[in-house]
């Protein structure tokens, strides 16, 4: 007897690295994936993303919430469910981050949650436990994103039809899966800025009812608005 539990206990960890293994490999694809997207397609790459790891560790619900620049309202940006999950992005906009107190209080202290079972949530998180079973939740990890070291929102995971156990490797790879959205979903925001900022100066530049050219270093002309066009005629 002893011999068949060493055996199965063998068994238990080779799974347990295979299937470390076969993460890893995933988390390297989609970083690779993300390194060279560019930014308008962003959004479309990280809903893959979320089906590829949700598929693959077998939840039935991923999403991630982001968080507004005050600090008081969080919305699911992106969500992907398994084949019969009712879906709850519509649901849940501009959402009062007071509205679960514990799970912001973690956040804010860049602590991911895990409750393998809705008995694990302590007594202090009521009003998260009565959220999280309105919503047929029977198992949820989330982990924060961060930037700056400062919250921005978070990648979470739900189990409605079995409850799910998480290791803390397991835990460990998703705050990286988390980076990797966090460092693309930044770089989204900037390019966002950099274009807006250039259509701000373009309409000032096109407004502006003096002519106005503008040169290279060699002194020839690239640009002239629609003033100094109509001088050109």
């Amino acid at each position: 007897a002893s011999a068949i539990g060493i055996e199965e206990e063998r068994r238990k960890t080779g799974e347990i690295l295979e299937h470390r293994i076969k993460f890893e490999e995933i988390i390297t694809t989609i970083s690779a994936n993300f390194i060279k997207i560019e930014p308008e397609n962003i959004d479309k790459e990280i809903s893959r993303a979320l089906e590829t790891i949700g598929r693959f560790v077998g939840v039935d619900r991923s999403y991630i919430f982001l968080i507004n620049e005050q600090g008081t309202k969080a919305s699911n940006a992106y969500e992907w469910c398994a084949e019969g999950i009712e879906p709850l992005k519509g649901q849940l906009q501009n959402m009062p981050v007071d509205r679960v107190p514990w799970f912001t209080e973690k956040l804010k202290r860049l602590e991911a949650v895990h409750i393998p079972r809705l008995e694990d949530f302590p007594k202090e998180a009521a009003a998260e436990r009565e959220f999280i079973e309105a919503q047929g939740v029977k198992s949820i990890v989330l982990v924060p994103m961060t930037y700056g070291k400062a919250p921005i929102g978070l990648i979470g995971f739900d189990s409605v039809r079995n409850e799910q156990n998480w290791s803390e490797d397991n835990i460990s790879l998703l705050k990286t899966i988390g980076e990797i959205f966090t460092n693309s979903l930044e770089h989204k925001k900037a390019e966002e800025a950099i274009g807006s900022g250039e259509r701000f100066l373009n309409s000032i530049f096109n407004s502006i009812q003096d002519g106005i050219s503008i040169l290279d270093k060699d002194l020839n002309i690239i640009s002239v608005n629609p003033t100094m066009e109509k001088w050109y005629e």
